[in-house]
């Protein structure tokens, strides 16, 4: 298992979420291209369309710290996160940046909020979520660090020591995978805030539409090019989906090329 039970469950809720903004895009687009007669885009469906695509947008910036809190989670029940499955942690981080990100999308469609503006503030948060996590990695490592000292030192050479110390290195290995992501990732995710947002201050002079639909193309441009690229550095930083994609002989010839992502527990 590549990670635990609820980062999984999160990542494809959201993924899920995403894909239907993506079908959702593609029902808009009849719309705007005048397939279908009377269009406006103040008129149903457009508004609930736009809705839940920004909100499918938002949760996805918002899902770092998400990520975060469920990695604190797996901190404090480290000794037996892997055993016991506790959904209820899943459960309650997807609800609560769902009921978020609607709430921001729907103010941010309606008026109630300047998009931009969010789209800036954004940033800060993010950046701070990158920092704790790291943070919480850091203090995994010294951890494992320390009880790996006892044991050289034969302190304190009992079962749970040991079952802690496995525990440890898997979710710092679980970790160090996952910040490699969110450092490359979630700077692509907020280069892609303000080509959300721009478009509502340009969509009330006609004559300005021009730079919509170039803004429009930027942004499925940008999103297009992303979802090959996490494609791709899935299968970088996650070895089992190496084994899964490329034969033993090909790793063998090419392990050079990963040996900037292998796991580095050993010499802790």
């Amino acid at each position: 298992q590549i990670v635990h039970v609820n980062l999984t469950l999160m990542l494809i809720i959201h993924g899920t979420w995403y894909t239907i903004s993506v079908v959702l895009r593609l029902l808009q687009i009849v719309y705007e291209v005048g397939w279908i007669a009377n269009y406006s885009p103040g008129c149903f469906p457009i508004p609930e369309i736009v809705i839940i695509r920004v909100t499918s947008y938002i949760s996805i910036v918002l899902l770092l710290g998400g990520v975060v809190v469920e990695r604190a989670f797996a901190t404090h029940y480290v000794i037996d996160y892997e055993k016991k499955k506790r959904r209820w942690i899943a459960t309650s981080i997807t609800l609560f940046i769902f009921a978020m990100s609607l709430f921001i999308s729907s103010q941010i469609v309606l008026g109630g909020i300047n998009g931009v503006f969010f789209a800036a503030a954004m940033v800060a948060p993010v950046c701070l979520s990158l920092i704790a996590f790291r943070l919480l990695l850091r203090r995994n490592v010294r951890r494992l660090a320390g009880l790996n000292g006892k044991l050289v030192r034969r302190v304190k050479r009992d079962t749970y020591t040991l079952s802690l110390r496995l525990q440890l290195r898997e979710n710092i290995w679980t970790m160090q995978k996952l910040n490699r992501m969110a450092s490359i990732a979630t700077p692509l995710c907020l280069v892609c805030l303000p080509l959300l947002f721009l478009p509502p201050l340009f969509l009330r002079d006609k004559d300005q539409w021009w730079i919509l639909e170039i803004i429009v193309a930027s942004n499925n441009t940008v999103l297009a090019a992303i979802a090959p690229f996490i494609t791709v550095m899935i299968v970088v930083v996650f070895e089992q989906v190496r084994r899964m994609i490329f034969p033993t002989k090909f790793r063998a010839e090419k392990r050079k090329l990963w040996l900037p992502f292998s796991p580095r527990l050993e010499r802790i």
